[in-house]
């Protein structure tokens, strides 16, 4: 990120900074005059006690970003701003631009939103049984293509339409294209974990990387057009002895 854009970034979290704060000292004072030990009726206290609520959670959600801010600028300062906290590639400056306070790349993201998900769900659906080591080693190498996609279907996080599996000898080849990064790295997880095979090729593609690449390579024909000056050439012309 050039020093222009890095300037810009900052100058965005210092002005958030500023009207998180003045909105954090207006609620501190509403929820001072609310709080005040004063005789009120029990129906006008239910309703207070209610808005003491909402602005008790809007003061936490403005501290937490106000730490977010104060994260983004420690890091620009350490020239660590805009790198994932999880993978330690760049942000794209897209999605800095929507959340300047981001701490993980759109993909990590993605991949961690899983992972939770999947633990809030009860522990005996959490993932498929896993296969012993020795009714692996006991399988075909058919019988085990079956059963990575039994395994990845059980689990049911990735579409697995346009997935190819190959096993020979042992070794995984995965090939085909899923729909996204995180879906990617679950099945080069899910197969190690669940069925015990750490020889995997990977020749898996992303389809928004595709879809990008495809669109990238298609061009209009309308450029294509033929020379005026071009002679027709008459059957007469050509010396079919």
């Amino acid at each position: 990120m050039d020093k222009k854009t890095l300037e810009s970034f900052k100058e965005l979290l210092l002005k958030e900074r500023e009207r998180l704060a003045v909105e954090a000292e207006k609620a501190n004072k509403e929820f001072q005059i609310l709080g005040e030990d004063r005789p009120i009726e029990s129906e006008e206290k239910a309703s207070v006690n209610i808005v003491l609520d909402v602005l008790a959670k809007l003061r936490d959600q403005g501290n937490k970003e106000l730490k977010g801010i104060e994260d983004a600028l420690t890091k620009i300062e350490a020239g660590a701003y805009g790198m994932c906290e999880e993978c330690g590639k760049n942000i794209s400056e897209a999605r800095l631009k929507v959340l300047p306070t981001a701490r993980l790349c759109i993909n990590c993201k993605e991949i961690i939103e899983k992972r939770e998900k999947i633990d809030l769900l009860p522990e005996k659906i959490k993932a498929p049984q896993k296969v012993s080591l020795e009714e692996y080693t006991n399988l075909s190498d058919e019988d085990l293509t079956e059963t990575i996609f039994e395994q990845l279907e059980e689990d049911g996080r990735v579409d697995t339409s346009n997935l190819e599996v190959l096993v020979q000898a042992g070794r995984v080849f995965l090939s085909g294209s899923v729909s996204s990064e995180a879906d990617r790295q679950i099945i080069l997880q899910l197969i190690p974990d669940n069925i015990g095979i750490t020889d995997v090729e990977d020749k898996l593609e992303v389809a928004e990387s595709i879809y990008i690449a495809d669109e990238a390579d298609s061009k209009p024909l309308d450029h294509l057009e033929l020379d005026d000056d071009l002679e027709e050439i008459d059957e007469e012309d050509l010396d079919l002895d």
